[in-house]
């Protein structure tokens, strides 16, 4: 779930409508002066909007709502320290005001402090009675237990290494059940939460559910029928089952719903390739490239292609751009010396062989087997 990819649609969620103001008196108050900004900022003017905001708190600087809407404003702008100050301060000046505190926590996981954001949000949910904008914030607090899978609001006492192990891997299976929970209740009050059954699909396939994961997404696409991400899901669902002809229909939905999804047309392509489909395979390799130059991925597929069609030197170059990309990724240097192997640059290969199980020991057995293979096959022929 990249998943960087859920609070930006939730980020004005708090965002509480004024009254229309029909007319200003002379002599403009605070409250004025922030119908004022609010509409600045609806407009697109953030300059603008910040200096009526600014005015509002000049006339009145015990005025709780201007300190909110301008820390949100400062939040979207991605100041963050402006945003937390002045959320904190109208949390101060109104301790019952859930959109501060749900803003605030959307600033506390930027800032990467998940536990002020996990108590931030859990105050929103007990404050607010608006059950649309309780329904967001479950979903807000889902996302931060599936985000943060090894995080723990409490001190745990882990004395051995196994000890440690054992931890995480409960901390991962309860932070799950635990963002399904919240999904859930976002569900309850909100039957039309697509992101909510959208990513409980997710979580209930990371903890085995397959029937449920295939289940939230089809209710998802029930709602949006052009949710590019849940098709990219299900895509990627079903390449785990192999079944790579509902695979590709999917991934052709994704991205027939957002054309620029970059890692979709990637990963079609290696299902294309799998499939022995090498002409479509190169193009979603190539499109993915110009979509996203700095993406190893196509460049590491096309190489394996051109392993497959002989064409080695092509394949090296491809490898070669791994590495220039992602220097600390094994994997560009391990399909480079394997390419170097096949084509007798023995010693090429065994240096960057080297490199790649030095950088990544895991993976020296399935390297020095692929080694042998391709030494047999030289000998052989």
């Amino acid at each position: 779930m990249s998943n960087s990819f859920s609070f930006a649609r939730v980020i004005t969620i708090f965002v509480l409508l004024l009254s229309p103001i029909l007319a200003y008196s002379q002599t403009p108050s605070a409250r004025d002066y922030l119908q004022i900004g609010y509409e600045k900022e609806q407009r697109g003017n953030t300059n603008g909007a910040l200096e009526s905001y600014d005015k509002a708190l000049q006339i009145d600087p015990r005025f709780a709502d201007a300190y909110y809407y301008r820390g949100s404003l400062h939040m979207n702008a991605g100041d963050l320290a402006a945003a937390l100050d002045d959320l904190t301060q109208a949390i101060k000046l109104d301790s019952g005001s859930a959109g501060a505190y749900g803003n605030r926590a959307t600033v506390w996981k930027r800032l990467g402090n998940f536990k002020n954001a996990f108590n931030d949000i859990s105050i929103a949910i007990k404050l607010d009675k608006d059950q649309g904008r309780r329904a967001q914030s479950y979903y807000v607090r889902g996302l931060l237990w599936y985000e943060n899978p090894t995080f723990s609001l409490s001190e745990k006492d882990a004395k051995t290494p196994e000890d440690v192990r054992r931890s995480l891997l409960n901390q991962v299976e309860t932070n799950y059940k635990n963002a399904i929970s919240d999904f859930s209740e976002a569900i309850k009050l909100d039957a039309r939460a697509v992101d909510a059954y959208a990513d409980r699909g997710v979580v209930r396939g990371k903890l085995g559910d397959r029937k449920g994961e295939l289940s939230d997404y089809e209710k998802a696409l029930q709602i949006d029928p052009c949710f590019a991400r849940v098709y990219y899901n299900r895509a990627r669902f079903y390449s785990g089952q192999n079944d790579f002809v509902n695979s590709l229909r999917d991934y052709d939905k994704a991205i027939q719903c957002r054309p620029d999804y970059e890692i979709a047309i990637s990963n079609r392509g290696y299902i294309r390739y799998l499939t022995k489909d090498f002409e479509g395979a190169l193009t979603d390799f190539e499109t993915a490239m110009r979509l996203d130059p700095n993406d190893v991925l196509p460049y590491l597929n096309r190489g394996l292609l051109r392993t497959d069609q002989g064409k080695h030197e092509e394949a090296i170059r491809d490898f070669t751009r791994v590495t220039e990309i992602a220097p600390k990724d094994f994997r560009g240097y391990g399909a480079r010396g394997l390419a170097y192997l096949r084509i007798g640059k023995d010693k090429e290969a065994l240096t960057d062989l080297s490199k790649a199980t030095e950088m990544n020991p895991s993976a020296r057995a399935m390297i020095e087997s692929e080694a042998e293979k391709i030494r047999t096959t030289r000998k052989v022929n």
